[in-house]
């Protein structure tokens, strides 16, 4: 049964997994090699909650992730914070592609929000 929660800090091996797969699946050449600046990544914004991501699980198995990075820019009259949210990092593990497991990706950017943007 498919169930969606937000990663935390002890999921980062997870994602890492994912990012690589989804870099290895766009023909990034050696995305290994950038393991290290991705897992940094994760690690420095999990801390300062610059990023938040989601998991879809299915009976407690990662199937899929996305998630949403704040940016700042110069407000204007459309945005008059200058905060903007990017939605990134949006994967599906095979396993979990196709007819009989529709949704999960819709699931997840449903699910995917950024509690803290008000704070900032």
């Amino acid at each position: 049964m498919l169930s969606l929660r937000l990663a935390t800090p002890e999921d980062i091996s997870v994602l890492l997994g994912f990012r690589l797969a989804q870099l290895r699946e766009e023909g990034a050449p050696s995305p290994e090699d950038l393991a290290p600046a991705v897992e940094a990544f994760y690690t420095r914004h999990f801390t300062d909650g610059a990023y938040v991501a989601v998991l879809a699980e299915d009976d407690g198995v990662p199937m899929g992730t996305g998630g949403i990075s704040m940016a700042e820019k110069p407000p204007y009259p459309q945005c008059p914070t200058g905060r903007l949210a990017l939605l990134s990092g949006m994967y599906t593990a095979p396993a979990a592609r196709g007819s009989t497991s529709s949704g999960r990706a819709s699931a997840i950017c449903r699910r995917t929000r950024f509690p803290s943007a008000d704070r900032r």
